[in-house]
């Protein structure tokens, strides 16, 4: 693996359920997983309802009163998994994965048409949640296929506050379902992408049927009513093969791998109602586990994100869309700072050529009076005349050599410093030049911005800028006795389109650069 497929190589996963927390980290040997470290905490959560609809616990099972954040906090510290970035993965239970297919747009719309589709299929109000999705073209050119993931926008916050004590950083969250893709992908590489999947632990059955790396259908099934197997609820195994060749026509299924507690009994069942040609998976032995345990499956799945070539997933924290906004923001800021600083050193050279020929002609006038016999014959009122005039000159000169200023240092500096919540839309720089008499007047730099921050917050961050500013060398022109350098708070400004849906109002912020000419 090059470099990058191993930027990841620490990364922890923790998987969540109603009833088990699972926190693992992995490393690979070639393609082998190698486990290096399990941890599972019980929760002892009680539902009160006993129909659970999806999301609805989020708030009371993600609280700092249960019983299963202490017991984390204290397996992450016995473990000695910190400190580390984390890949969360939610089941079903805290989460929504659905996979739908709609027509083809250009690609440049699709952050806000995606979502708008995504509430056919996911009957939720979008206003509290985080989400993120996976798209790609069909083959026909004539649709999309879009992978959609939310959560409580909440059970990311509440994540991260508890994971600060720990010395654990978020990374990205996901979803059971792309973890189990995940970790199949890995072990069972060959002929993946032409089969279909059926896992048994304990009471549970988990099938999945993916295409392109994306699961279609996720289905977890308790069997807990049934006796035994020839009670057995149906696995609904041809619908769900029915449901992906609807969607994703190109998809054809040749085998379908069965796994876990009891496989064998459960292959010809499965053969059966799939009407694929089934074989064995051992996916303990594969993965170096003691038993067939789902909830470690999908931590080793987590855990294994970037830790080899895999087709992106998706991120409902919502981490890692701000990370690329950011990366995007600051290479336009750089660009932008290039460009200025480009034009600046351009004026810069046109005016050392401007004032090279002014040299050399204030030298000719030099070299003219030399003499003061230059003057023998002239008249009183004409000797002043000229003595003005090459007093005129040299005051030029003298303003125009003197305290000589470089702005591109100072855009280096403003963009360096730049918080990343702030944002600057315009530079002025005013710098007066006298000739009668040295000018009196202020020189001036201006730096006007934006930031979607309010209150306090903006306050902090614009005086925090403020401050960097003021400690830059390239900076000291405009510092005391003779300067000041001060920020300016202003009021409400535009509204700007975010990719959750939000609206953001920016205010705006001025920062002024002055040196007194006393």
């Amino acid at each position: 693996m090059s470099a990058s497929d191993i930027k990841n190589a620490n990364m922890i996963g923790i998987y969540i359920n109603l009833e088990e927390v699972v926190i693992s980290r992995t490393v690979l040997e070639g393609s082998a997983v190698k486990v290096e470290k399990i941890a599972s905490i019980q929760t002892n959560f009680k539902a009160k309802d006993k129909i659970i609809k999806p999301l609805s616990l989020n708030n009371e099972f993600f609280n700092e009163k249960q019983e299963w954040v202490a017991k984390f906090k204290d397996a992450v510290k016995k473990g000695d998994f910190s400190p580390g970035k984390v890949n969360v993965t939610l089941s079903h239970y805290f989460s929504i994965t659905r996979f739908f297919v709609m027509p083809s747009i250009d690609r440049k719309f699709w952050n806000k048409s995606i979502p708008i589709e995504s509430r056919k299929y996911i009957p939720v109000a979008f206003d509290e949640m985080s989400y993120d999705f996976y798209a790609y073209p069909l083959s026909d050119g004539k649709k999309i296929a879009v992978l959609f993931g939310i959560t409580h926008r909440k059970t990311v916050e509440f994540l991260m506050e508890i994971f600060k004590p720990v010395s654990l950083e978020i990374d990205s969250v996901e979803t059971s379902s792309v973890s189990f893709e995940r970790a199949l992908s890995l072990v069972d590489s060959r002929e993946h992408a032409l089969k279909a999947y059926v896992h048994f632990f304990k009471e549970f059955s988990y099938s999945l049927f993916s295409a392109n790396n994306c699961p279609v259908i996720f289905r977890e099934m308790s069997m807990e009513d049934a006796s035994g197997i020839s009670e057995r609820k149906s696995l609904d195994l041809k619908g769900s093969i029915a449901f992906v060749k609807r969607y994703v026509p190109d998809q054809n299924y040749l085998k379908m791998a069965v796994s876990g507690d009891n496989a064998a009994l459960w292959q010809k069942l499965a053969e059966s109602e799939s009407g694929l040609k089934t074989e064995m998976l051992d996916l303990s032995k594969a993965m170096g586990l003691k038993d067939n345990s789902f909830p470690v499956i999908a931590s080793l799945g987590a855990s294994l994100k970037g830790k080899f070539q895999y087709k992106q997933g998706i991120d409902i924290s919502g981490m890692s869309a701000n990370r690329n906004l950011h990366k995007k923001v600051q290479a336009y800021i750089i660009g932008i700072s290039t460009f200025i600083a480009g034009i600046f050193l351009l004026l810069a050279l046109m005016n050392n050529v401007q004032i090279f020929l002014l040299s050399g002609k204030v030298s000719a006038l030099k070299n003219q009076m030399s003499d003061v016999a230059d003057f023998a014959n002239l008249p009183e009122d004409m000797v002043r005349i000229k003595v003005e005039d090459v007093q005129k000159q040299a005051r030029l000169m003298r303003v125009l050599f003197s305290e000589k200023e470089f702005l591109a240092p100072k855009l280096q500096i403003i963009s360096e410093k730049i918080p990343k919540d702030l944002w600057v839309i315009e530079i002025d720089y005013v710098n007066p030049v006298g000739i009668s008499e040295v000018s009196r007047e202020n020189k001036e730099l201006i730096i006007k911005g934006e930031t979607s921050l309010e209150g306090e917050y903006k306050y902090n961050m614009v005086e925090y800028f403020t401050k960097e500013i003021k400690k830059a060398a390239e900076f000291r022109t405009f510092t005391a006795p003779r300067g000041a350098i001060e920020p300016v708070l202003e009021g409400a400004g535009d509204k700007r389109g975010r990719r959750d849906l939000e609206i953001s109002e920016t205010t705006g912020y001025t920062i002024n650069c002055v040196r007194k000419n006393i």
